[in-house]
């Protein structure tokens, strides 16, 4: 398949292309700037709609057959909360429009467990559970597929799939990321701030979600399609886990936090994922967290 790809130099946009590639695709990036110099690329500002306008015939003369879109505000913590978000969302729309009726099969957009808002009680299934945003991110995610779904007849033929990914973590991940951050205050020989030490989340690893996405874009299957573990940890058990392996003698200090009443617990109902799609995660949350250890102490001693 001929597939553009927007969003390529970011956290996953850059696990994507390799397997893309190694499974004989062709790639079109779609940015600010090129990702590599045997690549073609287009340029264009997903942070100014009337650029995706104006590259609107470019796009079209590649004639692709599927687009995974990426691009999306992702600086946190600004992101949560950022207009830019809505400069994301009409770039999107911009970009869905102008795929309409050409020669582009399927459209992959990238939502978030944001758009569920708080979470729920139970596993959180694409079919049945409510989608509440609370954050700005959330809502401009959410009206994106909203918007895409109830305009499906009129982007005939064209199919959109909408990867709702879960807590996603991995080498390269920024600073303030829930797991590289807990890594470096233990390292600090502090005991993070955990303000729902008991709420269940489910992460899931960056390599992981790269390979879902290209599945999903090799598949045809349509709609949305949760891409988590389907597996709950709660982040006091995360701290201990990574506290064992930087700074053992902080166990007892995690454990002893109190219980706190917070958020219901975000955690993927991922059979969808895993019997439609047939896709299971394969890298397990220790074996993560080692990889991100040895990256960032790398790093840290450079």
């Amino acid at each position: 398949m001929v597939i553009i790809v927007t969003g390529a130099s970011g956290f996953l946009g850059r696990l994507i292309l390799p397997r893309l590639l190694d499974r004989g695709h062709h790639i079109v990036t779609a940015g600010r700037s090129p990702v590599s110099h045997g690549i073609p690329y287009i340029p264009m500002d997903f942070m100014q709609p009337a650029l995706v306008m104006e590259a609107a015939d470019q796009i079209r003369s590649v004639r692709a057959d599927c687009i995974i879109h990426l691009a999306w505000i992702a600086r946190p913590p600004q992101f949560w909360t950022s207009l830019e978000n809505l400069d994301c969302l009409a770039a999107s729309l911009e970009l869905l429009k102008s795929l309409a009726a050409s020669a582009v099969h399927k459209f992959i957009g990238v939502g978030s467990c944001a758009e569920y808002g708080d979470g729920d009680t139970s596993a959180i299934s694409e079919a049945y559970s409510m989608r509440r945003p609370t954050s700005t991110y959330g809502h401009a995610k959410n009206a994106l597929f909203e918007i895409a779904m109830s305009a499906k007849n009129e982007l005939a033929p064209m199919s959109f799939s909408w990867a709702r990914l879960f807590y996603v973590y991995g080498e390269g991940e920024p600073a303030q990321k829930l797991i590289t951050s807990m890594i470096t205050s233990f390292r600090e020989g502090c005991v993070p701030d955990l303000r729902e030490p008991d709420r269940r989340i489910d992460l899931i690893y960056a390599d992981d979600v790269a390979e879902a996405l290209v599945q999903i874009a090799e598949s045809d299957v349509a709609g949305a399609i949760n891409v988590g573990t389907g597996v709950g940890i709660s982040i006091r058990e995360v701290a201990v886990m990574i506290a064992a392996l930087v700074a053992p003698h902080l166990i007892p200090s995690v454990v002893s936090l109190p219980k706190r009443i917070g958020r219901p617990d975000v955690v993927a109902n991922a059979s969808l994922l895993k019997n439609t799609i047939g896709f299971t995660p394969t890298m397990t949350l220790e074996e993560g967290v080692r990889r991100i250890i040895q990256t960032t102490e790398v790093k840290r001693t450079k």
